[in-house]
């Protein structure tokens, strides 16, 4: 059969010539030429209807001449001894060839387009198919990536949250050292506020002691002065 793009359209209206070489054995053999079909949608039905009945007409004429003009001829046999002695039989004529209608060939044309229809329809579905395995597929990946995602974020966000409550600890920690360390500093502040009013009492104690020695060797030197002069 012939391909559907070297076909012509399967409207009647738009039917055209077909090139017989281009379909099978089968359907060329079966196919005469178009002005001998029955079918009188044919744009050649009307032609060979003019030929047919102006032939006629020069038939009924040529038989309207013959009866009235006279007859001259002889009869003469044709037949001679040998042929009359013998009897024959007439050979069988053979079959008329069936004959394709413009309607055959467009059913053959109709026929052949369903065909490959059909074809690109399975090519469609399968196309169709293929398309939506590898759709799954990539379905599948990106539900897999996003499930992924999803998992390292949760583990990146529990972690996040992890390392924020270990930095809240460790400032809670912090501020609470801080703190001690604070309350140690004013102590030792204190401490040595106070080891400095003991320094200082401890040297007034000194220098009062210094003074009374003075004193008490001023006093000595007097009294043992007024002895020496007894």
């Amino acid at each position: 059969m012939a391909s559907p793009a070297q076909t012509t359209s399967s409207s009647p209206s738009n039917l055209r010539l077909i090139d017989t070489s281009q379909l099978c054995e089968s359907c060329a053999a079966h196919i005469s030429p178009v002005g001998h079909g029955h079918n009188t949608s044919s744009p050649h039905a009307p032609q060979s209807n003019i030929n047919n009945s102006s032939s006629s007409n020069n038939n009924n004429n040529s038989d309207n001449n013959e009866r009235n003009e006279p007859s001259t001829s002889t009869f003469t046999p044709t037949e001679t001894p040998e042929a009359s002695s013998s009897v024959s039989t007439p050979a069988p004529a053979p079959a008329p060839a069936p004959t394709a209608t413009t309607e055959d060939i467009v059913q053959l044309i109709m026929i052949s387009e369903l065909r490959s229809a059909e074809e690109k329809l399975e090519q469609g579905h399968a196309d169709l198919e293929t398309a939506r395995r590898a759709f799954e597929h990539e379905r599948r990946g990106v539900l897999a990536s996003m499930r992924n995602a999803r998992e390292s974020l949760r583990v990146a966000t529990d972690g996040y949250w992890q390392n924020t409550h270990d930095l809240s600890v460790a400032m809670t920690v912090f501020r609470r050292e801080k703190h001690e360390f604070e309350n140690a500093k004013a102590e030792l502040e204190r401490e040595k506020a106070a080891l400095e009013e003991a320094r200082e009492a401890f040297e007034a104690e000194v220098q009062a002691a210094h003074t009374r020695g003075e004193r008490r060797k001023k006093i000595w030197r007097r009294v043992t002065g007024w002895l020496g002069r007894r």
